[in-house]
Order: C-alpha cells, then sequence, then structure tokens
C-alpha cells in the first residue's frame, strides 16, 4: 500500500491538465513506482516502457475504490492526452 500521497495541484491547474483527485493519485503513484526498482523496465528505441498491472494499483491505492477497467479508462486518458 502507497501510505502518502503527493498531488501537485497548482502544477495541474497551471498546465491545464484535465485531470480529477483520482486521476492525480494514480499518476502519484505511478510515478513513484517507476522509479522503483520493482517494476519491470524495457528500453526499446530509445524510450523506456513501465510495465505494471492494473491490480497492483487497486491494492496499493484501495482509497480510489474503482474497478480494475476504470483504472484503464483512466491511464487510457492520460496516455491520450501525452501525460503519460
Amino acid at each position: 500500500m502507497k501510505y502518502n500521497i503527493n498531488i501537485n495541484q497548482k502544477a495541474i491547474v497551471d498546465l491545464g491538465l484535465d485531470l480529477d483527485i483520482i486521476d492525480a493519485t494514480i499518476l502519484d503513484w505511478m510515478k513513484d513506482f517507476a522509479l522503483s526498482n520493482k517494476i519491470l523496465k524495457i528500453h526499446h528505441e530509445g524510450e523506456t516502457y513501465f510495465f505494471f498491472g492494473y491490480e497492483k494499483i487497486l491494492n496499493d491505492l484501495p482509497i480510489i475504490n474503482i474497478k480494475k477497467d476504470t483504472v484503464y479508462r483512466r491511464i487510457k486518458k492520460m496516455a491520450d492526452q501525452n501525460i503519460i
């Protein structure tokens, strides 16, 4: 479980990002997990890709109380907006 969530509200507003509190919580989790040694990282053609399961997000962030398919849609929305 991730015990602390750090969301920079000012940056989200200043950048005009279309994120709600749950999106921002998932983004904070992804940022921290990407820096850990527990994530699978693949380097391909100068890009780094990170692999993690939606179940891991749900287990680490019980406070968001959403379903697996909702995690997928929220991450896809962030990818579509080039946030991630």
